[in-house]
């Protein structure tokens, strides 16, 4: 039964909102941006031991990234039969499992679901991750409350039609591609490239390492056909896996192997920023350093770790109840530290301008009106003056 698992926020007209607090009527955005009134929604709850002994309801958790940079933004839990869009095609969940990135969530002693059924299929933005919507395949009876989709279609007249919005894959050569790619951002080396010969000099140049990527060139001159697999290292432990497999013009003019010998990992747990750290991509069979590695990243002040903090994406990405705590908490914040170095009137005209901005920005986002607050507020952006 494909289906939501509750908490999963769907990205709607008032932005991101939890499923269970869905009503019929609610104007979700389907990709692309495309306001669509959601019709019905279907409620299935399991209780143990029924959860514990039927792989077929235990929901299927895919990790933040594991299908692309940003996608989902945070963890996404789906029923083992829910479609997600990947590669331009629909895949149910449990055949994207991989144990790293995608794997079965167990032990749940309660499995409450939903789903969001609309006047077409279409695909819903589901922690920024594309799912289909509701298709009517015969299985409308399990939800507990199958009747009410009767009354809703007579009410609105409506006569759905239940072909996908995406060719749906199940098997063959086209799910082991998808397979193939998800286990590549996980750092799940296949055996087939594991047991190709690795030795000889290592040509390439580490680009660019951050707190977030590592990426760079790769190339085996005594075997200019095989991948080289490398590890990524944070002082001695291993922190990711990647093929230098990737196309790159500037390769292809230089006339160097095939040209395929690009790499670009996001790791899969940001490095904290108050550390310092040793960052290196070696060859994974003897731990030869590609030029350019290692590469030391220096602790950052805290002043720059603040300037850094993306307050815009942070509302883009709350519900309106959570802005209003996190305006609370900053002006709680901004007291402390007005106490603490002895201001007894300090301004607060940063803070209100920095929310009236994050505010304004959701709301050409989402196309919702901007609350009150952020309308009486400066339109100019904000500029950050930094202590000299």
């Amino acid at each position: 039964m494909p289906s939501f698992y509750i908490g999963t926020r769907i990205l709607t007209e008032r932005g991101r909102v939890k499923v269970e607090n869905l009503r019929i009527g609610d104007n979700v955005l389907a990709w692309p941006n495309v306001p669509m009134p959601i019709r019905w929604i279907g409620r299935k709850m399991y209780r143990a031991p029924f959860t514990k002994t039927n792989p077929g309801i235990v929901p299927v958790l895919i990790k933040a990234g594991a299908i692309d940079k940003g996608r989902p933004f945070r963890d996404l839990r789906v029923s083992p039969l829910h479609c997600i869009h990947v590669s331009g095609v629909l895949v149910p969940a449990n055949k994207l499992v991989n144990g790293v990135t995608i794997l079965r969530c167990e032990n749940l002693d309660e499995v409450s679901y939903f789903h969001i059924e609309l006047s077409r299929s279409a695909l819903l933005v589901a922690e920024d991750a594309f799912a289909e919507s509701y298709v009517d395949r015969g299985n409308r009876g399990m939800f507990l409350n199958a009747e009410e989709s009767a009354e809703a279609a007579r009410r609105q007249e409506l006569t759905p039609s239940w072909s996908s919005c995406a060719p749906l894959v199940e098997q063959g050569p086209e799910l082991e591609r998808i397979r193939e790619h998800l286990a590549l951002r996980a750092g799940i080396i296949p055996a087939e490239i594991m047991e190709r010969p690795q030795q000889g000099p290592l040509i390439g140049y580490l680009e660019w390492a951050d707190h977030v990527t590592v990426s760079g060139w790769a190339w085996l001159p005594e075997f200019p056909d095989t991948p080289v697999v490398l590890e990524i290292r944070d002082g001695a432990e291993t922190i990711g896996r990647v093929i230098a497999n990737l196309p790159r013009e500037d390769l292809r003019k230089a006339g160097i192997g095939s040209s395929r010998h690009g790499f670009h990992l996001q790791l899969a747990r940001s490095l904290d920023p108050s550390r310092l750290h040793s960052l290196s991509v070696v060859r994974a069979e003897d731990a030869t350093h590609l030029p350019g590695s290692p590469r030391t990243l220096r602790a950052q002040p805290t002043l720059q770790r603040l300037q850094e903090f993306d307050l815009e994406r942070l509302a883009v990405d709350s519900s309106d109840v959570e802005i209003v705590e996190m305006l609370s908490w900053l002006k709680q914040q901004q007291a402390k530290l007005s106490e603490i170095l002895g201001a007894s009137n300090a301004s607060s005209s940063w803070l209100d301008l920095e929310v009236a901005n994050a505010l304004a920005s959701r709301s050409v986002t989402r196309g919702a009106p901007v609350a009150s607050s952020a309308a009486t507020a400066s339109s100019t952006r904000v500029t950050r003056v930094k202590a000299s």
